[in-house]
């Protein structure tokens, strides 16, 4: 009768394998002995235990480490996989950080290709404008043209020149027919647009409002005021300026000057070192006017002027007397907060002004860049002036600027000084569309009850001042 299979015992690491029993065999009814992988130690095992390999106690050492390896697997691995997620959330980062950066980078480059394609569309529009200048005003019979400017599609979206005739159905010059005006010049488009021709805003009506105020020992712009001896004209307070580069010594009072049109502070006929400096408020020489200020600086308005040799600003200034105090407010509540150069002026801009006659009114900028001339109806005399603003009012129902409104400061929504209002037309050009026999191809426009502003810094660096807190 055969004994069953002896179990193996661990031993010692310096003892010899057991083996099972040389005599025993394996019965029928049990599954014969696993074979094992040989084990590293070389050995001739005997006939007996060949189906039976004798485990050592390193084998077993290794199979408790790999098992015990295995039973502890997640613990390792939990620090490993928040590593993974922590380092593959910061390669998403750094991916989305850098396609945002490329975005950024190419929206940029947009910006500024779009901007120096506008750049040179400008530059080329410019020169054209310049060309038909030198062309249509060489002389004072100027003809039917009195005006060129720039007009613009949108911000960035090209230009174009804009030429303003007083009647689309008479002829440009002499028997120069007006259908001869191309629609483009040097690939720079054209626009024939028919507009009245432009006269200052001097007013022949004093302004009640205005009158109080000044009684009260206080200006405010958009007040009526006027030379005493201008006789019956009269304009608007645009604002109050002092010294751009003049420090006042300590203890002095600063020098503060109303800054409103040459024709509305000085006297436009006679010489003009015999002009007389009263100005008063209202702006009307009437028994009730005071005497507000006195004529300080004119920018000198040629009126022999020329395509050659324009004027840039209708402006002056007037020294306020210590005993009048003034505000720095328009209307009350419109706060002046400094002032734009002429390029910062873009097309379409909202604009708004506050005058004496017509008090609120708002538009935006038409035309920038304008060369025209401009009739002054107090001496009979016309000047040729560039580099004006257009501005045309919202509704073609309303007026941005009426007689007595010459001198109003015209602000933007942001209530930054754009431009001083000085000329414009209060009607409508002669005939409209409709009575035009032959109406040119690129007749585009007919506008009416436009004014025209110098740009403030212009007027501000002519007269050597600066806004008061600008």
């Amino acid at each position: 009768m055969s004994q069953p299979p002896t179990r193996i015992e661990r031993g010692n690491d310096n003892s010899n394998s057991n083996t099972q029993n040389s005599n025993s065999e394996p019965r029928s009814d049990q599954e014969p002995a696993r074979t094992e992988e040989p084990s590293t130690v070389r050995s001739e095992p005997s006939p007996r235990t060949a189906n039976v390999q004798p485990r050592s106690r390193s084998n077993v050492a290794v199979n408790t480490a790999v098992t015990s390896s295995v039973e502890q697997s997640p613990k390792i691995d939990a620090p490993i996989t928040n590593e993974v997620l922590i380092i593959g959330g910061i390669i998403a980062i750094l991916a989305v950080a850098g396609a945002a950066s490329l975005i950024v980078r190419k929206y940029r480059t947009t910006k500024q290709l779009a901007l120096q394609t506008a750049r040179r569309s400008l530059d080329n529009v410019r020169s054209v404008q310049q060309r038909l200048r030198e062309i249509s005003f060489n002389s004072d019979d100027f003809g039917n043209i009195h005006g060129i400017g720039v007009g613009s599609y949108g911000r960035n979206e090209g230009h174009f020149v804009q030429v303003f005739v007083e009647d689309a159905s008479k002829p440009i010059k002499d028997d120069l027919p007006i259908g001869v005006l191309p629609k483009t010049f040097r690939d720079d488009p054209i626009e024939l647009i028919q507009m009245p021709r432009a006269y200052v805003f001097a007013n022949t009506q004093a302004c009640g409002k205005a009158h109080e105020e000044a009684t009260n020992k206080r200006l405010s712009a958009g007040s009526s005021i006027g030379n005493a001896h201008q006789g019956h004209t009269g304009g608007t307070i645009g604002f109050f300026c002092e010294p751009a580069d003049q420090a006042t010594p300590t203890g002095a009072q600063k020098p503060i000057y109303v800054l409103s049109n040459e024709h509305v502070l000085a006297k436009m006929r006679g010489k003009k070192e015999e002009r007389p400096t009263c100005v008063v408020q209202p702006g009307k020489n009437i028994i009730s006017s005071e005497l507000v200020a006195n004529l300080s600086k004119t920018g000198e308005i040629d009126f022999k002027s020329s395509e050659k040799q324009p004027n840039r600003v209708d402006a002056a200034i007037a020294k306020l007397n210590a005993t009048i105090g003034y505000s720095t407010t328009i209307k009350g509540e419109w706060e002046v907060d400094g002032h734009l150069d002429r390029e910062s002026i873009v097309h379409g801009m909202p604009c708004k002004k506050y005058g004496s006659t017509s008090f609120e009114t708002r538009g935006y900028v038409y035309s920038r860049h304008v060369a025209i001339w401009v009739s002054y109806l107090d001496n009979g005399k016309k000047a040729f002036f560039d580099e004006q603003i257009l501005i045309l009012p919202n509704s073609d129902e309303t007026k941005f600027g009426e007689p007595g409104d010459s001198g109003s400061l015209v602000l933007n929504d942001q209530n930054k000084a754009i431009g001083l209002l000085f000329a414009g037309s209060e009607g409508a050009a002669k005939i409209d569309t409709g009575e035009i026999p032959d109406v040119p191809p690129n007749l585009s426009k007919v506008i009416k009850n436009y004014g025209l502003a110098n740009c403030i810094s212009d007027v501000l660096s002519k007269l050597n001042v600066k806004l008061v807190e600008d």
